[in-house]
């Protein structure tokens, strides 16, 4: 089925992001897209959920905003490409996220598009100093986030939009301003510059050369001492957990978020190493990253409302059907990239983006 599809890309990071999509889809079907939360009995939906817990949540999360700083790096590393072009290509992003909040309220473009701004910022600063600032951002993340700052800019007294009972109709009537304050809302209380970090850790990661390098880097001897790390602070965590209050507890989590995210990352980039038909059709699920990540949220969301919601299906049901709906846009993901190079909303976003003259046209321009 993939025989026929030609790329330059690299398969092993599309392929990645094609895992940490499918992760945020579990994610959020177990998060029932916002609606109703369900109690998980004891038995097969008591192993979804554990299995979710412990292998998606928040490492999906990660993968995907490192992978963000990694696109921008194949963006930034080319001096034509200006800053304000690169700008008004993350404005773009956050009005697709706008689109998106129509359907889904939780969905993060915006955010990714707010954080591509302010990345832009760190676009020739020191690789020493890049380092330290996004490692200090993940680590100090949870202090900031229990600063509340969403709560004390944005006034939470929002009517709930996914409710028992709500129509697709009735979510479409939506204010789209409570949307939006929702969504930032929850991004600022629970994300902070969490996010921003995981994306100028993954631009660092670009600007030392290891996206490029990634068949000599990624070893078998790298994943291992990934592994090893990540067992090292499970345990350490699982040592200091108590009750969940103490100060250690809680500055050790996101490191561990991160050290397993990158673990999971280096291994299935190590296993891609050598290709094959799968790893091809993964990369062509993460070709289309935008255009799968923004029909998640719509498609979701419907069935939830129209289906999941009233009949109260169990979690492994749902994650059942929501797990047949990935491998649909996998195979649509397929056929597309054999005709096209870019994704529809890939393609769209691109098209937007030109408007916007690089400095090389505009220099051509000026000599005109």
């Amino acid at each position: 089925m993939s025989g026929n599809i030609k790329t330059d890309r690299i398969c092993g990071i599309d392929a990645l992001r094609a895992f940490a999509l499918f992760g945020i889809l579990m994610v959020h079907t177990w998060q029932r897209f916002a609606f109703e939360e369900m109690e998980i009995e004891p038995g097969v939906d008591f192993v979804v959920e554990m299995i979710i817990r412990n292998l998606f949540i928040s490492k999906s999360n990660t993968i995907f905003s490192l992978l963000f700083g990694c696109s921008f790096w194949f963006m930034l590393r080319n001096p034509a490409y200006s800053s304000l072009r690169f700008v008004w290509r993350c404005v773009l992003l956050a009005a697709i996220g706008l689109i998106s909040k129509l359907f889904y309220t939780y969905d993060i473009l915006m955010w990714y598009g707010a954080c591509g701004i302010i990345l832009v910022a760190f676009r020739r600063c020191p690789k020493w100093l890049l380092l330290c600032l996004s490692l200090a951002m993940i680590v100090l993340s949870r202090i900031i986030c229990d600063m509340k700052i969403g709560s004390a800019l944005i006034e939470d007294n929002m009517p709930d939009r996914y409710v028992t009972g709500a129509s697709f109709w009735n979510i479409l009537q939506y204010p789209l301003i409570d949307s939006v304050k929702n969504s930032f809302l929850d991004c600022l209380n629970n994300f902070s510059v969490r996010t921003l970090g995981f994306m100028m850790l993954g631009y660092w990661l670009g600007r030392m050369g290891y996206i490029t390098r990634w068949r000599e880097v990624v070893t078998a001897r790298v994943v291992l001492m990934l592994a090893v790390a990540t067992a090292i602070l499970f345990a350490t965590v699982f040592a200091v957990r108590g009750d969940g209050t103490s100060m250690l507890f809680r500055l050790l989590v996101f490191p561990l978020f991160l050290v397993q995210a990158l673990f999971m990352s280096a291994l299935v980039v190590y296993l891609c190493r050598n290709g094959g038909r799968l790893v091809t059709i993964l990369a062509c699920y993460g070709r289309l990253g935008l255009t799968n990540y923004f029909f998640q949220g719509v498609v979701g969301v419907t069935l939830f409302c129209v289906w999941f919601a009233p009949h109260r299906m169990p979690l492994a049901v749902t994650v059942a059907v929501m797990s047949c709906f990935y491998m649909v846009q996998m195979f649509f993901s397929v056929l597309w990239c054999r005709s096209h190079r870019y994704g529809p909303l890939e393609y769209l976003w691109r098209k937007a983006t030109g408007i916007f003259p690089s400095r090389k046209d505009s220099t051509a321009c000026m000599k005109a």
